[in-house]
């Protein structure tokens, strides 16, 4: 339904971090995003100030993230673990 939405709605982008579903959406030429780069988007706006506490609450609710991508979003900004 999401990507539905982004090609009636061209310029939207589409938050996703499901493998296949941003598979189709590229094929759709639909922009893509996910919910790590929401955080590193928010934080290189000034909208939240660090990184680690989000990333500790989506790990903590369940939210799968492999030990290299975490370490690269988390030196992204120079932050430690």
């Amino acid at each position: 339904m999401r990507l539905v939405f982004c090609l009636e709605n061209p310029g939207s982008l589409a938050i996703l971090d499901d493998g296949a579903a941003r598979d189709c959406a590229r094929t759709l030429n639909i922009p893509v995003t996910g919910t790590l780069g929401v955080l590193m988007q928010a934080k290189k706006t000034g909208r939240i100030s660090e990184l680690a506490p989000w990333l500790d609450q989506l790990l903590e609710n369940g939210f799968r993230i492999d030990a290299v991508t975490l370490r690269f979003v988390l030196d992204w900004d120079n932050e430690t673990r």
